[in-house]
């Protein structure tokens, strides 16, 4: 079945990707800006007086940007103002990048540990506060008025799942 934002889309391929499709020039250029990039970092962050500022506001950033992928909206202003001050008056939606903010860093902090479905399931509670695990009925990203994207249906959510643990836990060349 062709990809249809309305549809769950099952046939999502399983990792490592065809390395055809990622071992391309573009790819490897990208690759070779980003190292010089995260070098050039490297080199500067000794003279930074408090570089975990820095390392804050990249991981805030990347909360923001992946939250909003689940139509969870806040704004980069309304997160520094939660993220330096009393959590007391903040809206919901930028409670929930915090909390993703926090599961970053609970993850990388966890990166020594073998990752599996509990892992998961302890990210995604401390993201969403709730008591649950691996879903059981459909979802949809979106709105009321435009489905962004319908993940796979739940009986193939725990093989994809396993798939991408079997990936990510394995030692593959791939960067």
């Amino acid at each position: 079945m062709a990809f249809s934002r309305q549809h769950p889309y099952n046939d999502l391929p399983p990792l490592p990707p065809d390395k055809s499709l990622v071992e391309t020039i573009e790819i490897y250029k990208k690759l070779s800006e980003a190292r010089a990039a995260l070098a050039e970092l490297k080199d500067r962050l000794p003279i930074i007086p408090n570089p975990m500022m820095l390392i804050n506001t990249l991981v805030l950033q990347e909360a923001l940007a992946s939250s909003e992928i689940e139509n969870v909206l806040t704004t980069a202003d309304k997160l520094y103002r939660a993220f330096t001050a009393n959590r007391a008056n903040i809206s919901p939606a930028t409670k929930e990048v915090l909390r993703y903010r926090e599961a970053l860093w609970k993850a990388f902090e966890s990166q020594q540990k073998t990752k599996d479905i509990d892992w998961i399931t302890q990210m995604f509670q401390t993201i969403t506060q709730k008591d649950e695990s691996i879903r059981n009925d459909q979802v949809y990203i979106g709105n009321a008025f435009k489905t962004i994207y319908t993940p796979p249906e739940p009986n193939f959510l725990n093989d994809k799942l396993s798939n991408w643990l079997d990936f990510f836990n394995s030692d593959n060349d791939m960067p």
